[in-house]
């Protein structure tokens, strides 16, 4: 069945809704249970890991240049400072440095190399979310689009919630969030 398969290339935070189906699912739930559902809830997490490229013709050694970095999409948009503390990237053996650790706002690497690889991307979380660090393997490609890898990670709806009340009480008086 359908319910038990697994959906490729559906995105429900940008898949449109069905006006009617919503209204007739609210009507159905009391308040109370769709506000403790909500509640307990886990967020879900769109976790981006993405490079670019450009050929540098005139570097034999070390033809390609390089940047990668980590970001989050849909509801965490532009709050990757916030929610995530620190990425640790594992290079090939090959590299001078085998891991390379990038720090908030942008969480990036720059690099030259020879040959594309993978790599892996160890994020650690902000301890107030109280989540062990998460590993993601990213293709690092030499093309001019790049690439880009998208991850799901469940996130305690709780956790996310203190962390965006304690981000609010250290903004300045008479700050307004847009």
């Amino acid at each position: 069945p359908l319910c038990r398969g697994e959906l490729q290339c559906f995105d429900p935070l940008v898949e449109p809704s069905d006006a009617e189906w919503v209204a007739l699912m609210a009507t159905a739930l009391p308040q109370s249970v769709l506000a403790k559902r909500q509640s307990q809830a886990p967020r879900l997490m769109e976790l981006i890991v993405s490079n670019l490229c450009e050929e540098e013709p005139n570097n034999d050694n070390t033809p390609h240049k390089w940047i990668i970095w980590v970001s989050l999409g849909g509801l965490f948009n532009g709050r990757a400072s916030q929610i995530i503390d620190k990425v640790v990237y594992e290079l090939p053996p090959t590299s001078r440095q085998k891991f390379l650790t990038a720090y908030p706002p942008f969480f990036s690497l720059s690099r030259h190399s020879r040959a594309a690889f993978t790599v892996r991307c160890q994020i650690h979380w902000n301890p107030m979310l109280g989540m062990h660090p998460t590993e993601v393997d990213h293709p690092l490609l030499f093309r001019p689009d790049g690439n880009c890898s998208v991850y799901w990670i469940d996130a305690d709806r709780a956790a996310v919630d203190t962390l965006e009340l304690k981000s609010l009480a250290r903004a300045p008086k008479g700050a307004v969030q847009l």
